[in-house]
Formats: C-alpha cells, structure tokens, sequence
C-alpha cells in the first residue's frame, strides 16, 4: 500500500493531494508490482495507470528502507517498508517513435532516390535508340508504330520517376 506520495507522483498519476494514499501500488502500476516488489535498486520501465484510468510510461527504481526504532514505533508493528522513485517517460517515448519513424521515411525517401536516378539512367538509354532507330530513313508503319509505343512507355516510366524522386525529397 502507499503510505506517502509527494505533490510529483500526485500530479503523474493525476491524484488530488493524498489520494494516492492507502492505495495498492500494483494498482498504479499493474505490470510490476502484481506479482510483488520488482528487482531492488534496478530501474524498471513499465505501464502505469492514472486515477483518471490514463495510461502513462514510467520509468522507476525501488529500493527498501532500512528499519529504525522510530518507525517501527509508529507503525506499532515491524513491517518492511520500500521507497520508490519513479519519472514519467510517457513524453519521451513518444519523441522516440516519431524520431524512428522520421528516420524510416528518410531511409525509404533515399533508397527509393537512389532505384529511381538508375532507373532514369536506363530510361535514357532505352528512349535514346529509340528515338534515333524512328528516325532511321525507310522504317516501315509497323515499326515507326512499335517505336512510337516504346517512347510513349518511356515517356510514362520516366513521368513516373519524377514522382519517385518527388516523394524522396520529401521524404
């Protein structure tokens, strides 16, 4: 049970002043403490719970105090007692994913840079003879037509390169 939380952890969880207070702490942050007090002295991440049902990411340590006479007193029976430090990383993690997804597109916007520059090289190549073989003197109407066709394929294909090398600038 939680016996004392500072204004900080109040405002994680979103609790009032005390309210946190008397409440199991494997309610506030189910994934570790359901089944006990986690590692001492390691620093955890898990999912927490605020009072208004909200999820949060944390990052906490916990660490068990050593007895003394005076709380022992207070307590009017040994019990043992932990302390438990805790951040809210909720934000953090967020920046996290957007910076890995940031950097996907930047990898897929390079790749996709690079397969559509060597493609355009072979564009070039392929509506070059093409061009030169149609105007070759007495190419009949089939050819001169078959011709025509594989420039206006081209002409669609490096159309669609452009659009590729525009998504990789953007990208």
């Amino acid at each position: 049970l939680v016996d004392f939380a500072n204004p900080a952890a109040e405002e994680i969880f979103a609790s009032p002043p005390g309210g946190l207070a008397g409440l199991a702490v494997a309610s506030l942050i189910p994934e570790d403490f359901a089944a006990g007090v986690p590692a001492l002295g390691l620093i955890h991440e898990s999912r927490g719970v605020r009072r208004d049902g909200g999820d949060i990411r944390l990052e906490f340590a916990v660490n068990e105090a050593t007895p003394s006479w005076t709380l022992q007193e207070r307590r009017g029976a040994e019990r043992r007692l932990f302390i438990a430090t805790l951040r809210d990383v909720s934000r953090r993690r967020e920046l996290e994913q957007q910076l890995q997804q940031a950097q996907k597109m930047e990898a897929i916007g390079a790749l996709s840079s690079g397969i559509a520059h060597d493609f355009n090289n072979i564009l070039s190549i392929v509506l070059g003879y093409a061009g030169l073989e149609r105007m070759r003197p007495g190419l009949d109407g089939d050819s001169r037509e078959n011709l025509d066709m594989v420039m206006q394929a081209g002409q669609r294909a490096r159309d669609l390169v452009r659009q590729i090398l525009s998504f990789g600038r953007r990208s």
